[in-house]
């Protein structure tokens, strides 16, 4: 990559901003900002050198293959079995290889190596990450990397985890075959949105949830417009369905001088004729909006949630919803969620890091404020008859009727 004048670039990005001479007008307060400033400028404009370009200072390297410069990370990054790389300070390195968490034989030479690699990735991004900006949390496309990073004093040691989001085939035969699911639950689902039930899938972190929302997507007709609104892109529907639009909430930086959150984008989303909504995980305030939502023309939509069983699900909910609505009553607003929600799905991981669909609830009723559900399906603990699998309910989904408020 050819060499850059900072200081012709500097003109240049005054220039672009409109801004004034120095002492003419309001000027950055720090060298810092106006170095950070300029550097993401260029990486937006593809003008400065990427992670990808020089070795990271300090790191030790295993492997002369490293294009990335990602130092001792490089040889866990290209290994296709590996889903995250986790580092706590110089010396305690993970991964996560085929589903289990085991700790690699690689190290940095001090924490500084980690402090850099991180604020290098950070950078072109147009994220800072220091002592008063102590963590950053990005998505990195030209490496297909999720970031986070934390420095002290926010974490005693500096952390730096990179997750990679490739997307799974999220269709029947690899579900089949990975013990994902049976083929009878997998055409229940289908039928669920087919028949446009809003469904909650919910699980731990890394259970598979993400996956479950790609495969739902499978059965939306090419006709009808999905928009999906994330914190970090990561579902992918756009390789799945031909109408998806792509939303993603952004924090303040050098670049972005406003912030999006969950509810604005979600917002946003209904002025954009969306026949389904997705929203990659509900958490906050955003929760409220979705579930208004799905009673105003937007039938058949789904989310994912963070709950250990399906009647949580919905104190979960009620639970974000106090974000937006801190006046109301949780029971009302857990009435509320079960009222709006047709369909819950719950998915885990075990302790070999396999995952697999473990229920299917309907919302079939409500009653004094709470949901009452229909089990659908319940796996069987893994090793019992049946290959870890429990029978179908002989009934199929209803659509909810018969609810009483």
């Amino acid at each position: 990559m050819p060499s850059v004048d900072l200081r012709k670039e500097i003109g240049r990005h005054r220039a672009a901003r409109g801004m004034a001479e120095p002492g003419a007008g309001p000027a950055w307060t720090t060298a810092q900002e106006a170095v950070a400033g300029i550097v993401a400028w260029l990486g937006q404009e593809g003008r400065w050198p990427s992670p990808h370009d020089d070795p990271v200072p300090g790191a030790v390297e295993e492997d002369g293959d490293d294009p990335y410069g990602l130092g001792p990370l490089a040889t866990l990054v290209r290994d296709r079995r590996v889903q995250d790389v986790l580092v706590v300070g110089a010396d305690r390195v993970f991964a996560e290889v085929e589903g289990r968490l085991e700790r690699q034989p690689v190290a940095f030479d001090d924490d500084e190596a980690v402090v850099a690699l991180a604020q290098r990735l950070a950078a072109p991004l147009g994220r800072e990450l220091t002592v008063t900006q102590p963590y950053v949390d990005a998505r990195i496309d030209g490496l297909g990397l999720r970031l986070t990073a934390t420095v002290p004093p926010f974490s005693r040691r500096p952390t730096l985890s990179l997750r990679k989001t490739r997307l799974s085939a999220a269709d029947e035969a690899s579900f089949i075959d990975q013990g994902f699911a049976d083929a009878a639950v997998l055409r229940l689902l289908a039928e669920a949105v087919r028949a446009r039930m809003n469904i909650v899938v919910f699980g731990a972190t890394g259970s598979g949830k993400t996956t479950l929302a790609r495969y739902l997507a499978r059965h939306v007709p090419a006709s009808e417009r999905i928009v999906t609104i994330e914190e970090t892109l990561e579902l992918g529907l756009g390789e799945i369905h031909p109408h998806v639009v792509e939303l993603e909430t952004r924090e303040q930086t050098r670049i972005a001088a406003a912030p999006m959150d969950m509810d604005q984008a979600l917002r946003q989303a209904l002025h954009m004729r969306p026949d389904r909504i997705v929203v990659g995980e509900v958490r906050h305030r955003e929760a409220l909006t979705f579930l208004m939502a799905l009673g105003t023309g937007h039938a058949g939509s789904w989310t994912t949630l963070h709950a250990s069983g399906a009647e949580e699900v919905f104190d979960r909910l009620a639970l974000a919803m106090l974000f937006a609505a801190p006046q109301v009553e949780p029971g009302a607003l857990r009435a509320m969620a079960a009222r709006s929600v047709d369909l819950v799905v719950g998915v885990e991981r075990d302790p070999e890091g396999r995952r697999r669909v473990v229920s299917v609830h309907e919302v079939a009723a409500t009653a004094n404020g709470r949901p009452r559900l229909r089990a659908l399906y319940e796996a069987a603990p893994r090793g019992a008859r049946g290959r870890g699998r429990a029978a179908m309910a002989d009934a199929a989904p209803s659509e909810a009727e018969g609810r009483e408020a």
